[in-house]
């Protein structure tokens, strides 16, 4: 196994978007989270959820790369 392949191993077992989240999430901010597949997702899903929130809120979504991986970051978060 090459280094690149290594490289590519690790990279798909990383859930970067979860920890960008971690690093951004401020539960005094009013901010709507989520998970999109692709890099062009954001950019419709936020005129989607634009239109249902109040005008002080915001959005932020975290590109996760593939469905596996944003159900994965679900899969991540304790809900208890």
């Amino acid at each position: 196994m090459s280094m690149i392949d290594i490289h590519a191993a690790a990279l798909e077992e990383v859930n970067e978007a979860y920890h960008e989240f971690l690093l951004r999430y401020n539960a005094i901010n009013l901010t709507v989270y989520g998970f999109v597949e692709g890099k062009d997702d954001p950019s419709f899903y936020r005129s989607v959820i634009d239109r249902f929130l109040p005008d002080n809120w915001s959005v932020a979504l975290f590109v996760s790369g593939n469905r596996k991986k944003v159900l994965d970051t679900e899969a991540a978060f304790d809900w208890t």
